[in-house]
């Protein structure tokens, strides 16, 4: 220290490094009162003063990011940590009253919109309840560490992670002198994810940060357009680009097959975990340390993806594991041909819905049904005078909404295993949709009326029936929609549908009269439920409609496609794995 630095602590107590930026705005409390500054650099803060700064500077890019936990629980904090990327090099500090603060300075500044990105994404996956600064280009301010809190007196320090409440071990002066000579920083490549990656993988592999709409039963059609194209998900189940991608949806970097890595599912700091290979050539996740956390030490893709998603680490049924990793399949950008196909059905019929009953507008998510969409969301408009109608609007437009989504979703899925339509019955509907039965039944037969779905005839029962996309043009939908007076789903049934389109068409859509007579018997052949090969008598036709029991039920003899057997040996499961294991995804059939 030089003898001038010297006099000045002697004169005015110790002071502590300020940011080395000019920000965008600042604020300063000395003796009780306040100042507001505008970008101007503060180059220190004197003891006994805070100083509130902002992340943004003075030319509008980001030089810090914050996340501020203030619920007074450690593991917070350390869950926080644990979700940060591989590269990462945070500072945390004790608030000065029962929170923390961890930081996250990059090598150069960010932009705003990069930055947002970020710290939403390591928030959303951590399952933290805390505030990210910057909040906008026009961020709120943060207390900058060695200020005093205003309410307690406390200096806010830094601390280490293995001990969040001793503000003794680390000098936050040095450690703040550190940083201003760019020690401490994070790449940008890491807050970016544009870093450029080797990889030696057969197949590409498109990567995205993990965004909020990857949680639950996300859309998958407008947050992951396809470009890849695959035969079949037997050939991802041996791909290393599968691998590539679920690293970089964990925020790692690609690892080679058997090399060691820390474990993505828990926060260990060595390395605890590996891809290999299983005996059928399928790539497996292989946790060393799974005894010491009571979880699986084998794991499927499936059910690696599963657990980033859901926080849930354990083993899944084989028809889970399969809609688990067809999920990842389409995250990453995968496709086979047949659902591209229904990728332009969905299309198609989203021009439909804009062009009669819903319109384009852009609308918050609905929780773990549908997340964030990224896109165009659909909401329906209903313009009826009735106070009652139009206070029923809104909620309709949410029903219709998910339900639309949650038929998109279950149609890719299905269609990466070579299946056509969706099986749903009321109950299931109405459970991924969260929404009351009748009310999801009701938005399901109204697209179904306006000709955007159809039900396949023969359909039903206790398996509920197939759904497909309408033949229905534009045209013929808006017809159809002005016809029946644009109702609100409490208006919708089937009598309304017989005076304005005709009993054909009430008829295609309702299985029963409203005094409870079946319109049609409700007989249901191998045939109609299960594969054009693999004729049966008993095995569900849906994953979502299994019988709790299969005592009674007599085992068909069955003769399974050869596309369909590579797919369960892909994932090591033959015949009998298929009718012990509840039915997994290949094992349903198409129309």
């Amino acid at each position: 220290m030089t003898a001038v630095a010297l006099a000045e602590v002697l004169r005015e107590g110790v002071a502590y490094r300020g940011p080395w930026w000019t920000p965008k705005r600042s604020a300063v409390r000395t003796f009780g009162r306040w100042v507001n500054l505008h970008n101007q650099y503060t180059p220190n803060v004197k003891d006994g003063q805070t100083l509130n700064v902002s992340p943004v500077d003075a030319k509008g890019r980001c030089r810090v990011l914050v996340w501020d936990v203030d619920t007074g629980e450690e593991g917070d904090v350390r869950r926080l940590l644990s979700a940060l990327p591989e590269g990462c090099c945070p500072l945390v500090s004790f608030s000065g009253m029962k929170g923390w603060h961890v930081w996250v300075f990059p090598e150069s500044p960010v932009s705003v919109r990069q930055a947002r990105t970020f710290g939403e994404d390591v928030r959303e996956r951590s399952g933290v309840e805390c505030e990210f600064f910057p909040s906008s280009e026009k961020s709120r301010l943060i207390k900058w560490p060695g200020s005093l809190h205003p309410e307690t007196g406390m200096r806010e320090a830094f601390v280490s992670p293995d001990a969040l409440n001793d503000t003794e071990t680390l000098d936050t002066a040095l450690v703040l002198e550190l940083l201003s000579e760019g020690k401490y920083r994070t790449p940008v490549e890491v807050l970016t994810g544009c870093e450029e990656r080797e990889c030696d993988s057969i197949l590409p592999s498109p990567l995205q940060n993990l965004s909020s709409g990857s949680r639950g039963g996300d859309y998958i059609h407008q947050l992951f357009p396809g470009g890849i194209i695959v035969e079949s998900l037997e050939v991802l189940t041996r791909s290393e680009a599968v691998i590539d991608g679920l690293m970089g949806l964990a925020g790692r970097r690609p690892v080679r097959l058997g090399k060691g890595f820390r474990c993505i599912l828990h926060s260990d700091k060595k390395p605890s975990a590996s891809f290999c290979r299983g005996e059928n050539g399928t790539i497996v996740y292989h946790d060393w340390h799974a005894s010491k956390h009571g979880t699986p030490e084998f794991l499927l893709l499936g059910e690696v993806y599963h657990a980033l998603c859901t926080g849930e680490v354990r083993k899944l049924k084989p028809h889970e594991a399969g809609r688990w990793f067809a999920k990842l399949a389409l995250r990453l950008g995968y496709r086979t041909p047949l659902a591209l196909e229904v990728e332009a059905s969905i299309e198609t019929a989203e021009a439909k819905l804009e062009a009669s009953l819903l319109h384009p507008l852009q609308t918050p998510s609905y929780g773990s049904c549908g997340g964030s969409c990224g896109g165009i969301i659909f909401t329906t408009l209903f313009p009826d005078p009735e106070g009652d109608e139009n206070r029923d609007s809104e909620e309709d437009s949410a029903v219709i909404q998910r339900v639309w989504r949650v038929f998109c979703s279950e149609a890719l899925i299905r269609a990466m295993y070579g299946l056509e339509g969706v099986n749903a019955s009321a109950r299931w509907l109405s459970e991924r949709a969260q929404a009351p039965l009748k009310v999801a039944n009701r938005a399901v037969n109204l697209l179904c009326a306006l000709g955007i779905l159809s039900k396949v005839p023969g359909t039903g029962g206790m398996r509920g029936d197939r759904f497909v996309f309408g033949d229905a043009d534009i045209s013929e939908v808006k017809r159809r929609w002005e016809a029946l007076g644009k109702p609100s789903l409490r208006r919708f049934n089937r009598t309304l549908v017989i005076e304005r389109l005709g009993e054909d068409v009430a008829n295609a859509v309702f299985r029963r009269t409203p005094d409870g007579r079946l319109i049609r018997p409700e007989t249901v052949t191998s045939s109609e439920i299960m594969c054009d090969h693999a004729a049966s008598e008993g095995i569900p036709a849906s994953f979502e409609d299994i019988p709790r029991s299969f005592k009674d039920i007599p085992k068909p003899s069955v003769t399974i496609p050869p596309t369909v057997e590579r797919v369960l040996n892909g994932f090591g499961m033959g015949l009998e794995t298929v009718w012990e294991g509840f039915v997994p995804i290949p094992a349903m059939g198409s129309p």
